[in-house]
């Protein structure tokens, strides 16, 4: 089975790679701006992280704009966007 790396653009990490728990108040990103550009931890450490897919939660009321402005920069980067096979 083939898998793939999902990172999360509008949820903060922590210093070891690991997701937020939501019920920390700086779990979710809510400045579009911060979530396109976030690149570093909660504590501001800059950790390694491989990603093949970038997720937006849907429930977040910024899912539109900031799937617009992540594509966006994507684009800028000169990041490819491409259909993702998993099996």
């Amino acid at each position: 089975m083939q898998g793939a790396h999902e990172v999360f653009a509008d949820r903060t990490k922590q210093d070891d790679g690991t997701l937020t728990p939501r019920t920390d108040q700086h779990a979710m990103i809510k400045n579009h701006e911060i979530a396109v550009e976030q690149v570093q931890t909660v504590s501001g450490k800059i950790i390694p992280i491989k990603a093949d897919t970038v997720c937006l939660h849907g429930d977040s009321e910024h899912a539109i704009t900031f799937t617009k402005l992540t594509h966006k920069a994507c684009q800028h980067e000169n990041i490819v966007i491409e259909k993702l096979t998993v099996f």
